[in-house]
């Protein structure tokens, strides 16, 4: 039988579409974090911890003075990812993309989210328990099961679905220390030096983010940024994104692409380790191994994804430029180039032979004939 599990949720950011007022957060990031029953008590003492040697003993908040120095949130969050086994489900809501009049209105924009959070995490477990920081009033608190409720039609939903007070639900503050610190990951408005730091540290805990809208947005351009290299980002990017709505959701495959696109999103020059891969997936995807994450990423290219390996650098991730298409092919001929010239040594020895007919000049092997031919002018 599939363990219960403890969800905490919480989030960075408003409602508001007044992206011009002065310190309003450019992006909504809705953050949770999954406990197994077995770790909970464990859990409890992680919090604990933070509380007492981060936060002077009072309650965890992302935006609390206390973690102000980005190091000591560092530390903070090390010591999360560190002694505590959990997962990281998070939705990032670019407010600049949103056209709907309805989304404008607050109560409408959190039951909106809420709900696509909601449907996203509880599609992966079976027996939970969700606990989200309450917002607005009891009124709203009321409206937000009954909505959820009608739109999920989860019959379990409604009585394991609960908005709390974080001081009365502890863990709910450890979502929000993750929700704020990915908060200055994802929004421009409050985006930190550090931010790769942060999901460094998260990173071996954290599935594939769900974005809204669905797409990658190149910068705008700028004399720094190389024309043909935003035409390789968009290309690129938007033949990952076409791959992702086109397939089902439950794919290794697609997780696997999902990770890193994320990963795209924070350093496009950054190749990713295949542990740390490993790590992402192995939250959906029990059990899975370095050798079939290698076998994912090579049906990826099959299909036409452009996942690079750079010579002399180990792990993967979306071609970004001109450079990065020119070191996937160059990755291929190192293989190719060895091959075809051992089989072109082979065929000169066999030439000598005294026979009637040259295999090369079979119709079975026609094509490696012209591809040692080609290969000769190089």
């Amino acid at each position: 039988m599939e363990e219960k599990v403890y969800i905490y949720g919480d989030e960075f950011g408003t409602s508001s579409m007044n992206l011009q007022a002065q310190n309003e957060v450019s992006h909504f990031v809705y953050s949770a974090i999954v406990v197994s029953e077995s770790n909970l008590d464990k859990a409890y003492e992680v919090r604990d911890y933070i509380s007492k040697n981060f936060f002077q003993g009072q309650r965890i908040r992302s935006k609390s003075r206390a973690i102000k120095n980005i190091d000591k949130r560092l530390k903070a969050l090390q010591y999360l990812s560190n002694n505590l086994d959990f997962k990281i489900y998070t939705v990032i809501v670019d407010k600049s993309k949103i056209k709907s009049e309805g989304l404008q209105i607050k109560e409408i924009f959190y039951k909106y989210f809420q709900k696509i959070f909601t449907s996203n995490i509880i599609s992966d477990y079976q027996i939970f328990e969700i606990y989200v920081d309450e917002l607005i009033s009891e009124q709203y608190k009321n409206e937000m099961y009954a909505y959820l409720n009608n739109r999920l039609s989860i019959q379990s939903l409604f009585s394991n679905y609960r908005m709390v007070d974080d001081k009365n639900e502890v863990l709910v503050q450890l979502a929000d220390l993750v929700a704020g610190s990915l908060g200055r990951v994802f929004a421009h408005s409050h985006y930190v030096k550090e931010a790769s730091e942060i999901v460094d540290v998260l990173i071996g805990k954290m599935t594939p983010p769900e974005y809204f809208p669905y797409r990658y947005q190149v910068p705008v351009k700028t004399k720094s940024i190389d024309s043909s290299s935003e035409l390789v980002t968009r290309f690129v990017i938007q033949d990952a994104m076409n791959y992702i709505n086109q397939r089902p959701k439950a794919d290794a495959k697609i997780d696997l692409l999902k990770f890193l696109y994320f990963c795209f999103k924070i350093d496009p020059n950054q190749f990713v380790d295949v542990h740390s891969i490993q790590g992402s997936l192995s939250r959906l995807h029990r059990n899975i191994t370095v050798e079939q994450i290698r076998v994912l990423i090579r049906d990826l290219r099959y299909d036409g994804i452009l996942v690079v390996t750079a010579a002399g650098r180990s792990g993967y991730k979306l071609a970004k430029n001109e450079s990065d298409i020119s070191a996937y092919f160059n990755h291929y001929l190192n293989y190719v180039k060895p091959m075809l010239r051992k089989m072109e040594v082979a065929n000169n020895k066999l030439k000598k032979l005294d026979v009637d007919n040259n295999l090369m000049d079979s119709q079975e092997f026609l094509l490696l004939k012209q591809l040692i031919s080609v290969s000769e002018k190089f």
